[in-house]
């Protein structure tokens, strides 16, 4: 049996009520998922799915079996410090796993059986680089086609046409589709808020050749995980995952001159911040703006002058 001691804080000793004497991190995890204050936050992905995968996973293996207040800012510097330098995750994944644990212990607090300062509070979290998106080229979206079919291929071709999160295009049923004026609704995004993606002729044509069951069944059955990864590797084509799919959505979107705000509309961010990454791949608008300005205060030149100005370009 593991005894319980006493935190010193400042010097005096805090005295533990007995929540906090038997309180485990794991089981915290599972009260704050139970928590709808605590089910959705902008930069995680909702809380009920990363317990059993992802961050939530990861705390339990490392901080399962230890009360909250044996919980330190060093324990969490090291659990930073592991992640990073022995299982080589991206600075991205260990900030969403410092993100929940601090979630955690703010729910704890709030719930009054945790009564010391949130120790995430004291740690940094990690500058992420979010300057390079990988997404398919044109060549690599026919090759991923090439290696699948049925739904599979259906799923891709939505993704792709769609800039959908995986997680949204699972939670669709066919009430949210309509065909006739073709819009997608979508009710339950990770934003929190809902939104509307109208359709092009490609998806039409796929939706009509899907629909079988009612209103209330899923559009797609399955994230075919399996038959996804081994087109990937089939086609060769390399670090991609199936949100690159959202991301070949959004950049080809951009390279093709859709403004920023539209495109910030459609893949449903909260802060067209999130959407500022892709400006880098269409550097034209801008000076397609300044052309505009051409036909509204620039005087046409005279015969001569034009005659004068093709000599010079000549």
């Amino acid at each position: 049996m593991l005894l319980v001691k006493k935190p010193c804080v400042g010097g005096r000793r805090h005295n533990l009520n007995s929540l906090e004497k038997t309180c485990e991190i794991r089981d915290t995890i599972k009260r704050a998922i139970a928590s709808k204050a605590a089910v959705r936050v902008a930069i995680l992905q909702p809380l009920r799915i990363l317990l059993c995968a992802g961050a939530g996973k990861r705390l339990n293996a490392d901080f399962g079996r230890k009360y909250l207040f044996q919980i330190t800012s060093l324990d969490i510097e090291n659990y930073k410090a592991k992640r990073l330098n022995e299982h080589k995750v991206r600075p991205a994944t260990v900030n969403r796993e410092l993100a929940l644990c601090k979630i955690i212990f703010n729910k704890a607090i709030q719930w009054g059986i945790f009564r010391l300062a949130n120790p995430v509070k004291q740690v940094a979290f990690l500058k992420e680089n979010n300057k390079r998106l990988r997404f398919l080229s044109k060549e690599e979206i026919i090759k991923l086609y090439e290696f699948l079919s049925g739904e599979a291929l259906a799923l891709v071709k939505f993704a792709i046409n769609t800039g959908m999160r995986r997680g949204e295009i699972m939670k669709l049923t066919w009430h949210d589709i309509d065909i006739l004026q073709r819009l997608i609704y979508i009710k339950d995004s990770k934003s929190g808020e809902s939104r509307v993606i109208p359709m092009n002729e490609t998806l039409v044509n796929l939706l009509c050749s899907l629909r079988k069951g009612a209103d209330v069944s899923p559009v797609f059955s399955s994230v075919h995980r399996t038959a996804f990864e081994n087109a990937l590797e089939e086609a060769k084509i390399d670090d991609a995952s199936f949100h690159t799919l959202r991301h070949t959505f959004a950049s080809h979107l951009a390279m093709e001159g859709v403004d920023l705000f539209t495109l910030s509309k459609l893949l449903g961010h909260s802060d067209i911040k999130m959407t500022m990454r892709y400006a880098h791949l269409g550097p034209n608008h801008m000076a397609k703006a300044m052309q505009v300005m051409d036909t509204i205060w620039t005087p046409r030149c005279s015969e001569p002058e034009a005659e004068y100005l093709q000599l010079i370009a000549a």
